[in-house]
This record gives structure tokens, C-alpha cells and sequence, in this order.
């Protein structure tokens, strides 16, 4: 499981299928041709990472949402799972 892998390993994981869906897009996704994928993953990426440095480092909420509640996280796993959608869909 993802989760269970380290910040280098899930790096890398991401990488991989970063390249398998670039190689592959064309036939399935249109994505692709009216935008770019590096660089929007590259954006999600770096925000969630944000969002995990900003949970451990501060007692504060961002966006008022409670990152460090279960109901926080589901909220942020069912906004990355939207844009991807839409970014493939």
C-alpha cells in the first residue's frame, strides 16, 4: 500500500506512474493534449506536501479545515480525488 512507503519511495512510485499515464495518454486520456500533466501533478504534489508540513508544524487550521482530524484528511482526499477526475475525465 502507498502509505506504507516513504517520502523517496512514494516520490518515485508518483514519478512512475507520472510517466506510464504520459506514455499512455494519448489513447485514453485527453488530458494531456489541453494540458500539462508534470506540472499539474508537480502543483498537487507540493500542495499536499505543504498541507502535511503545515499539520505537523502548527496548531493552527488551514483553510479552516483540521488537518490533523480523520474528517480533515477525508476532505483533502476527496478534493485530490475530484481533480484528478477532472484532470482525466
Amino acid at each position: 500500500m502507498i502509505s506504507n512507503l516513504n517520502a523517496f519511495e512514494r516520490a518515485g512510485v508518483f514519478h512512475d506512474f507520472t510517466d506510464y499515464m504520459e506514455e499512455h495518454s494519448q489513447m485514453n486520456y485527453r488530458f494531456v493534449t489541453s494540458g500539462d500533466l508534470r506540472a499539474s501533478s508537480a502543483l498537487l504534489v507540493a500542495g499536499i506536501y505543504y498541507l502535511v508540513l503545515h499539520a505537523k508544524s502548527t496548531d493552527t487550521l488551514f483553510c479552516e479545515i483540521d488537518l490533523k482530524t480523520s474528517a480533515g484528511i477525508e476532505r483533502i482526499r476527496k478534493a485530490v480525488k475530484l481533480i484528478l477526475e477532472k484532470m482525466y475525465n
